[in-house]
């Protein structure tokens, strides 16, 4: 595997603390840009099977050197990383093919699943893919064989003002196999707005972070407080305007996309029952 571009930024922290977690399975090289890559396997016999790139800004990579890595890495697999400046890039020009990219919110359910098709040797995605492709290939969500045996013994809460959307996250993580209740945001850190429909400890917190505003912090505390145990996840609607030292500092796992609940909730969902 070769990670290229810069890792600083926090939009591609998933990606990072994916690879720094799967040490000993996956020993990415790292290269600052696509030139040094594009020079090192010119001289290097070794095949790459992935190659990541993470682009922080629109035309960070020229179409030249892009061209010339797909050229290179035909029997690879390819993901561009892009941030949230890079969001309308398949819109107004198209220097990565469509098949390869992937929003950094999203990259870190792309990247287990090719690195599990790769483990598996199934075919790639093909470079000339078109939309519809990309989505059918990037929707596919295999069952957790650990879902149905831990998540008979696993409560999840779900906190939002939105009364639609809460039922709706709560009937996911029901049919992932995990019992679900839903409670409304308060700023009492107290027992007695414990979800009564459950028994027994609360495992996973499924915060709503819509509309951000200062006046969620109390609430985010307070259930930060009562279920101190418990795994805490935010979603939000565009999760990068949200991630602030304030939020982030509230020891919350992840802040994930709400309206992608396949390579959001439900991916950090079948990552915990794996673990």
């Amino acid at each position: 595997m070769a990670v290229i571009g810069n890792a600083t930024p926090s939009v591609f922290r998933p990606v990072t603390e994916l690879l720094g977690n799967r040490t000993g399975t996956v020993d990415p090289s790292e290269f600052p840009t696509l030139t040094s890559f594009l020079s090192h396997i010119q001289h290097s016999t070794a095949d790459v099977d992935i190659v990541v790139v993470l682009q922080s800004w629109s035309d960070e990579f020229s179409a030249f050197e892009v061209d010339a890595l797909i050229g290179r890495t035909l029997s690879s697999r390819v993901l561009c990383c892009y941030g949230p400046w890079c969001e309308s890039d398949g819109r107004n020009h198209h220097i990565w093919p469509e098949a390869v990219r992937v929003p950094a919110r999203l990259a870190r359910a792309a990247l287990v699943a090719e690195i599990d098709a790769c483990r598996r040797r199934d075919p790639a995605l093909p470079v000339t893919a078109a939309r519809d492709e990309v989505f059918f290939h990037r929707s596919r969500f295999p069952d957790s064989p650990a879902s149905a045996a831990a998540g008979a013994t696993l409560n999840a809460v779900v906190i939002s003002h939105d009364r639609v959307l809460a039922e709706t996250q709560r009937q996911l993580l029901n049919e992932f196999g995990l019992r679900a209740s839903v409670q409304m945001p308060s700023a009492e850190a107290d027992t007695a707005g414990i979800a009564t429909s459950l028994t027994g400890p609360i495992h996973l917190v499924v915060h709503d972070l819509d509309p951000w505003s200062d006046t969620m912090l109390a609430p985010l505390q307070s259930a930060l407080t009562r279920y101190p145990a418990a795994i805490h996840l935010g979603i939000a609607s565009m999760p990068e305007t949200v991630i602030l030292p304030d939020v982030v500092d509230r020891n919350l796992g992840s802040i994930l996309p709400k309206l992608d609940p396949v390579n959001g909730l439900l991916f950090q969902v079948r990552q915990m029952l794996n673990s």
